[in-house]
């Protein structure tokens, strides 16, 4: 065990401790006289973060892994993870507005090289099968460069918790959008009541 040498003669042992972060381990070590202390820590810091848990957040969100199951394989190879608490609010301060921007940048760019008249495909997307959907991601993309150009998410709650009404709001709100930016020649979509009898009117 080592000794303290900080004060002539102390020869008091030195306590350690260390504690986990998720996956950052510290070591903290003093003398019981208070001789010498310090600290050591397994990672760097990034905005009050430990680096390796914003890195392992962002990968498995990134990757289109579940957090369950990360979590799953850390527990059975017996190394340390992150909280799911850590990993929801990683998502949110960091990995979802770097997204947000970037995908804003890349609609806004390919958005303004279109001149001409665009033939749009669009599609809604439930995130569970069947009429009890949470979410609809409604889709529009170019059929000639096969791009898309606009994303729409749908709660359910906004449509009065009637899952079958989020297709129709998602295109609704998509074509207002697009209709601004780019001259829209014809619309293409699957045959959906809502949508078709809105294309009537």
């Amino acid at each position: 065990m080592e000794m303290c040498a900080v004060v002539t003669k102390c020869e008091k042992k030195l306590t350690y401790s260390h504690s986990l972060v998720g996956t950052a381990l510290t070591i903290e070590w003093v003398c019981s006289d208070t001789h010498r202390n310090g600290r050591w820590q397994s990672q760097p810091r990034y905005d009050g973060i430990f680096a390796t848990n914003l890195q392992l957040s962002m990968s498995t969100l990134l990757s289109g892994n579940s957090f369950r199951k990360i979590e799953l394989l850390f527990r059975f190879v017996n190394i340390a993870c992150i909280s799911e608490t850590t990993f929801l609010r990683v998502q949110k301060i960091y990995a979802a507005p770097a997204i947000q921007a970037y995908w804003n940048t890349l609609r806004k760019d390919l958005l303004e090289s279109y001149d001409g008249s665009v033939i749009l495909c669009g599609d809604g997307r439930n995130d569970s099968p069947g009429h009890s959907a949470q979410y609809l991601s409604y889709n529009f993309g170019d059929s000639a460069s096969k791009t898309i150009l606009h994303t729409e998410v749908v709660d359910v709650r906004e449509v009065g918790g009637k899952s079958p009404n989020m297709e129709r709001l998602g295109f609704e709100r998509s074509i207002d959008q697009l209709k601004t930016i780019i001259r829209i020649e014809e619309v293409v979509t699957d045959a959906h009541i809502q949508i078709a009898a809105l294309m009537r009117k």
